[in-house]
């Protein structure tokens, strides 16, 4: 039984090891936010099911797929690697019961940059409410994780 134990957690922690390798080595290679989401558009597919159970950074790689709050996720993963300091924000609506997730910054010219699912955005707002606001309108609150 002791060998068990083991030898599962000798798997775990280099199946661990190899994911932050996968993760470390897009970071590197990619090295900016518009690259990061053009590989995101390229490599990955949108799927959303119900219920919405979010998928580890590796369960996306494998999958290849995810939905907005998995890219949100890994797009903040390795923005973090970029050395580009994030925020994955949950935003809900008026009206309904679901949300969307995105992953927001601000760039060195204090204005708002964000990932909606595979696709970058550059504002001029200096405000998460300003941006909130301009780009969903119909929005009732927000958090950050």
């Amino acid at each position: 039984m002791k060998t068990i134990k083991v030898l599962i957690a000798f798997f775990l922690f280099f199946e661990s090891v190899a994911l932050c390798e996968d993760i470390e080595t897009l970071a590197f290679s990619l090295k900016t936010p518009e690259r990061l989401t053009t590989w995101m558009a390229n490599n990955l597919s949108f799927q959303w099911t119900l219920p919405d159970k979010p998928k580890t950074s590796g369960e996306i790689l494998a999958s290849r797929s995810g939905d907005c709050d998995d890219f949100a996720n890994l797009a903040s993963l390795i923005l973090d690697r970029m050395g580009i300091s994030n925020d994955v924000i949950i935003i809900r609506f008026h009206g309904l019961r679901m949300g969307h997730a995105i992953c927001a910054w601000k760039r060195a010219d204090r204005c708002y940059s964000f990932i909606s699912n595979q696709k970058l955005t550059y504002t001029r707002c200096r405000t998460r409410e300003e941006f909130l606001l301009k780009f969903y309108p119909d929005y009732r609150s927000y958090r950050t994780l």
